[in-house]
């Protein structure tokens, strides 16, 4: 599929009228109440576990293509997905359908036409309907509300569920996620036009944004930001062209830059029913 990078328009929080972010499309204080609560996390910290020097997946992941349309938040949910069965099991071959996690989640939002989907709507699919494999439901070249070998994909898509959410503030609960191999994390975004391309893949600072974008961050660097913390890795949807081979890294300062946007939502996936540090299976 050829490489190309979205417009702003139709990715998560589009607007057709104004093409850009409008939070009351989203609510995501009302999503609180449907994740575990980040104080859950925050307590995992006095747990004794030597955090790996890194957890960077780039040798493993494989850089995802959104093409021209808005299934962002499907693509970075499969993605998510897809980790997490990487992390439980040790299983580095299986691709998730990103089509399948866009056009369920679209379904559950009641959102018709490749206008984007909700953060809240990815969730629910998540634990409720799992995701198939690519080769199941492949990605098709262009939007289409049918959805090929729905039978056999529903029944598939239950061996990959995520039993829960966190709510994640901080750069530090980000990291503490991670690095205790909990899960991934979807963020939600105003998404900055100078990041549509990248003079460095290092984000330092948040600019702020004006069109939603939904991507998974996933791991660490063992390589420290200018203030001694490890850098936090975030591949993008749009293919291997954007950032380093479709790769950014984030500093604690513009974590928390972006954190302290009203218009921004990290949520946690883990396929753990009770949350408690583990090395990944494939590290081991």
């Amino acid at each position: 599929m050829a490489e190309h990078w979205p417009t702003v328009s139709g990715l998560v929080g589009f607007t057709p009228n104004t093409n850009g972010w409008r939070s009351d499309l989203e609510d995501f204080t009302a999503l609180l109440h449907k994740l575990t609560p980040v104080q859950s996390l925050r307590a995992l910290r006095s747990t004794p576990f030597e955090a790996p020097p890194s957890m960077d997946y780039q040798d493993w992941h494989v850089i995802e293509n959104q093409a021209n349309m808005g299934s962002c938040v499907g693509s970075s949910g499969s993605s998510i997905i897809e980790l997490c069965n990487k992390i439980a099991t040790g299983d580095l071959t299986t691709q998730l359908s990103k089509w399948w996690c866009y056009r369920q989640s679209q379904m559950k939002g009641g959102i018709t036409g490749d206008r984007g989907a909700m953060l809240g709507d990815m969730m629910w699919v998540s634990k409720n309907r799992g995701a198939c494999k690519e080769s199941t439901v492949p990605y098709p070249k262009s939007y289409s509300r049918t959805i090929p070998n729905l039978e056999a994909a529903t029944a598939e898509a239950k061996q990959f569920i995520i039993q829960q959410h966190v709510d994640i503030r901080s750069y530090e609960d980000a990291f503490e996620f991670l690095s205790k191999g909990l899960g991934a994390i979807q963020i939600g975004i105003a998404w900055p036009r100078s990041w549509m391309n990248l003079s460095s893949p290092y984000l330092t600072s948040y600019p702020g944004g004006d069109g939603g974008h939904a991507l998974m961050v996933c791991g660490y660097l063992a390589e420290k930001d200018n203030d001694g913390n490890n850098w936090l890795t975030m591949p993008n949807t749009w293919g291997r062209r954007w950032g380093k081979n479709g790769w950014a890294y984030l500093s604690r300062r513009c974590w928390n830059m972006m954190s302290a946007s009203r218009s921004f939502q990290a949520i946690g996936y883990s396929d753990m029913k009770t949350l408690h540090p583990r090395v990944p299976r494939f590290m081991i």
